[in-house]
């Protein structure tokens, strides 16, 4: 039975941690379901604390306002459309797909960290510029749009990803 429950939980984390990136996704909620499978049922779950639950919860919480108030905070610098928000999506999967490649080509770990934020910078901003320009026909409010895409898009993600790296780092912290 133990072996199932990680089996779950580890397909939990994995569904958020992509959540993290493509925002269609509950990442927070569902790693916030996973720790606490973990706490009540696996035998791991007597090292998990009570209020490291309640600190996973406020961070579910404020990444669910968060996700609905910095797109209206970035929209006020930058008007973006669906293009802007769909071109990050986009360069967000896209991102994904290229680092593994990084991982197995670069051997230096520094040079592959650097790499692989860049790649998580670029990408969204390239695309969201890229579906901007599509739907529009100037070339700076698309790069403008683009931008205020991109800088929502990685405001999001970020604590998004804080929220789920916390989980897991509960998980393994005091084995």
């Amino acid at each position: 039975m133990e072996i199932i429950l990680w089996a779950i939980w580890a397909i939990l984390i994995i569904i958020a941690f992509t959540g993290c990136f493509i925002s269609k996704f509950p990442g927070p909620i569902l790693a916030f379901a996973a720790i606490l499978i973990a706490k009540l049922c696996m035998s791991v779950g007597d090292l998990i604390e009570w209020w490291n639950i309640v600190v996973i919860g406020i961070l579910v919480v404020a990444s669910f306002i968060l996700n609905r108030m910095i797109p209206k905070w970035t929209k006020k610098l930058a008007t973006y459309g669906k293009g802007g928000n769909w071109g990050a999506i986009v360069g967000s999967i896209a991102a994904l797909i290229i680092v593994p490649s990084i991982l197995t080509s670069v051997e230096n770990p520094g040079v592959s960290i650097t790499l692989i934020v860049m790649t998580f910078l670029v990408m969204p901003f390239i695309f969201a510029t890229g579906f901007e320009l599509i739907s529009q026909k100037d070339f700076v409010a698309s790069a403008k749009s683009g931008g205020g895409a991109t800088i929502t898009y990685i405001c999001t993600t970020f604590v998004k990803l804080f929220t789920v790296v916390y989980s897991v780092y509960l998980m393994f912290a005091n084995n």
